[in-house]
């Protein structure tokens, strides 16, 4: 199946975020936090779009889209990667914290931890403990200082 890329430049350029890490999508996002738009009728998800689009081949029926980066908003095509659904869970059960290892990134970044240091400390995305920092994952465990 062929699909319509047609905007899909324009669209990302007018709702990307484009740090130095990842490339965020600030449009429409699905309640799970992916990024969504609509091309030619059809609404579909950035990342797979953007997969499909920089690699030139349709991604097959079942084929999922692992964010190596953890940020489902990103659709930077060097942190997205093609997998079997298997190996998505597998990868994204790998990195969770335990809420007492999300204690400790909080209470090291109160303390003056930098971003980057409890990234690489925890074996985690800088993006992934901001997050944590700002209290956008798991409820009830806080925010930093």
């Amino acid at each position: 199946m062929n699909r319509c890329y047609g905007g899909l430049e324009q669209r990302l350029e007018a709702f990307g975020n484009f740090t130095d890490f990842c490339w965020e999508w600030t449009g429409c996002l699905s309640t799970s936090g992916y990024g969504r738009v609509r091309i030619g009728g059809t609404t579909s998800y950035v990342h797979r779009l953007v997969v499909e689009w920089s690699t030139g081949r349709t991604l097959a029926k079942g084929v999922q889209v692992d964010h190596l980066c953890r940020n489902r908003a990103c659709f930077r095509p060097t942190h997205l990667e093609a997998v079997t659904p298997s190996e998505n869970t597998r990868r994204g059960l790998s990195a969770k914290l335990t809420d007492a290892q999300i204690a400790k990134i909080i209470g090291e970044r109160a303390a003056g931890a930098t971003l980057v240091v409890l990234a690489e400390r925890y074996g985690v995305h800088h993006a992934h403990v901001s997050r944590i920092c700002r209290g956008l994952r798991r409820a009830g465990a806080g925010g930093c200082a």
